[in-house]
C-alpha cells in the first residue's frame, strides 16, 4: 500500500456530501473525524496508515 498523504489542518467534507451535512476529515497529530452538524461534538481518531487503509478498501482513496 502506498503511503497515505496527510491532509492539512482544515476540515475537509467528504465530496459525497454534496450541500447536505456530512461527515469532515482533517490531519493534526493523526486523523481527526467528526460529523459535520455537529462540529463540537465527539471526534473520532486514527493513525495515518489506519485511515489510508480505510480509503483504500471503501474505494474512496487513489494510490
Amino acid at each position: 500500500m502506498a503511503e497515505f498523504e496527510p491532509l492539512d489542518s482544515a476540515w475537509r467534507k467528504s465530496s459525497a456530501s454534496g450541500l447536505s451535512n456530512c461527515v469532515e476529515a482533517r490531519w493534526a497529530d493523526d486523523v481527526q473525524v467528526r460529523d459535520s452538524k455537529e462540529p463540537y461534538g465527539p471526534r473520532l481518531a486514527f493513525g495515518s496508515r489506519s485511515w489510508g487503509a480505510f480509503l483504500q478498501r471503501t474505494g474512496h482513496a487513489e494510490y
